[in-house]
């Protein structure tokens, strides 16, 4: 079995081919890989991909709600989810198509946020980071704002806000790479 997969009970199968990540030394899991637009330009020889959808070839399928990781493996996990929840016809759904993931109500964007907050804590080291890209508008209307991450991340520490250019999102949405460091376990 490798090194750092375990597989939970309440998975389905995951894909073969885990075999390839024996003993690596990947130290990031980006548990949103998408099309990894994110990772443009960067050093991706320690990034391990994680997305739920076949199409987007990531290095692991599966749900970012039910990591199939042993505790305590990665130094940094990175999360950049689908910021809008309302579809309907928006400028995501025309540009994106089908590909593109979404949340179809608030409810389920909520319910992602509480599962990734335990699973991220779970598989990141101790001091381990979790770097969230997040993208709000100025007065949430189809996103959650700023202050909803930070309270839904409670396994965590607030280590710091950064807001960023983003060629992306313009006009009404503002894009930030919030830091939060994993809290120590309690001591009984």
């Amino acid at each position: 079995m490798p090194k750092f997969l375990r597989y939970a009970k309440k998975l389905p199968r995951v894909e073969k081919g885990l075999e390839k990540f024996m003993d690596s030394d990947y130290k990031v899991l980006d548990v949103t890989a998408g099309f990894r637009k994110f990772w443009r330009g960067k050093d991706t020889s320690q990034v391990l991909f994680l997305d739920i959808r076949k199409e987007c070839k990531p290095d692991v399928v599966a749900d970012n709600e039910h990591l199939p990781f042993r505790d305590n493996v990665f130094d940094v996990v990175f999360y950049d989810p689908p910021h809008i929840f309302k579809q309907g016809e928006t400028y995501y759904r025309t540009q994106f198509g089908l590909l593109y993931y979404a949340f179809k109500t608030k409810h389920d964007f909520l319910k992602n946020l509480k599962n990734v907050n335990v699973e991220a804590s779970r598989v990141l080291k101790k001091d381990g980071k979790l770097i969230v890209k997040w993208s709000c508008e100025d007065e949430p209307k189809e996103t959650l704002p700023l202050q909803t991450l930070i309270a839904y991340m409670r396994n965590f520490k607030l280590e710091r806000i950064e807001e960023v250019k983003s060629r992306h999102h313009t006009g009404r949405f503002r894009v930030y790479l919030v830091t939060f460091v994993k809290e120590s376990q309690k001591e009984n």
